[in-house]
């Protein structure tokens, strides 16, 4: 069910019945001293399943050219995988929508079109435009520090969403990794007409990821002749250039709608 109170109550059972653990997995892909620049779509309201929480797996498959890929499947049944992934433990998760404005990265990547930035203090950063919605989706993280993070700013705005919002990747390995989600309520923040529609329309969390297994639910099934992987890393996807964030792919610009400098 979705909304802040609910995901939250039952995250509790969740613990109560199997322990705290961290789980990983991402779809805003961000690497170590990343900050991503986002608005949140969701309010956090109870109806608004936009914002919600599921159980995935990720099982080893190989293509028919012998090349491996771990598939992002939803466990449709709460918690229980396919029954052709039975052995899979499922990770909890929570994952939303977000308007995502750019990624500040602290290293260059000659092979994209970042713009160069220097601080007052000489440092650089390289900023990476989006304007585009994503998925932010993790595990609860240790003690659920960071789905407690979301709950505090609904708690002191009152809401989710209308301001600036950074998320931040500290660390690159297993191990060292944490994110931040933090609130900046003083940029207020707006979708114009166009990109409000488009943010109505977005599809739940639930149907997101749903569709995003059935490829490799029937990959499974031998349902399709189909080799290539059902989902990819998205890291490979952005690496690639492919369309990941929502838009059509005729090249078509996307709109540009804050100045990164507010950021």
């Amino acid at each position: 069910m979705p909304g802040i109170g609910s995901i939250s109550g039952q995250r509790a059972q969740v613990k109560t019945e199997r322990g705290d653990g961290q789980s990983f997995g991402r779809e805003l892909w961000l690497k170590g001293g990343d900050v991503a620049n986002v608005m949140i779509v969701p309010s956090g309201g109870e109806d608004d399943g936009r914002l919600d929480q599921f159980w995935l797996i990720s099982p080893r498959m190989v293509t028919d050219q012998g090349k491996q890929f771990f598939p992002t499947i939803l466990c449709e049944d709460g918690n229980t995988p396919p029954a052709e992934f039975s052995t899979e433990k499922p990770q909890h998760k929570f994952g939303m929508w977000v308007y995502c404005y750019n990624i500040v990265h602290p290293k260059n990547d000659p092979t994209k079109d970042f713009t160069e930035k220097v601080l007052p203090s000489g440092t650089k950063q390289y900023i990476e435009e989006i304007n585009d919605f994503v998925v932010f989706q993790r595990g609860f993280g240790r003690g659920d520090y960071l789905w407690n993070s979301v709950v505090t700013i609904n708690d002191e705005q009152g809401t989710l969403t209308g301001f600036l919002v950074k998320i931040r990747r500290q660390g690159d390995g297993m191990q060292d990794t944490i994110f931040t989600v933090t609130a900046v309520p003083e940029r207020v923040l707006t979708l114009d007409d166009e990109l409000a529609a488009r943010a109505a329309e977005l599809p739940t969390i639930l149907e997101f990821y749903g569709s995003r297994s059935a490829r490799a639910l029937s990959q499974a099934r031998g349902e399709t002749e189909e080799s290539a992987p059902a989902t990819k890393n998205v890291a490979d996807t952005l690496d690639e250039g492919d369309d990941f964030f929502g838009g059509d792919s005729t090249g078509e610009e996307k709109p540009t709608v804050v100045d990164t400098d507010i950021f």
